[in-house]
């Protein structure tokens, strides 16, 4: 006889599992991700300074485009 019961309480375990395996995978990257931190940090250093020279750059364009449009 079958017993669908016993099939549910197998698929909710075995969802469990991968539940629990996908936690600790996040856990492992969390703590891979900050050893990185040092690494990330002076990347962003970097990057931020392109932007705001960038942002800088952008800035100067749209006040030569107001001008223009204002004569």
């Amino acid at each position: 006889m079958y017993c669908w019961l016993s099939e549910l309480a197998f698929q909710f375990e075995e969802t469990c599992r991968g539940l629990d395996y996908i936690k600790g995978y996040l856990k492992d990257q969390t703590v891979e991700n900050q050893g990185e931190s040092s690494h990330s940090s002076s990347e962003e250093d970097f990057f931020s300074a392109i932007k705001q020279a960038s942002s800088q750059e952008n800035a100067k364009q749209l006040e030569t485009l107001d001008a223009q449009v204002i004569q």
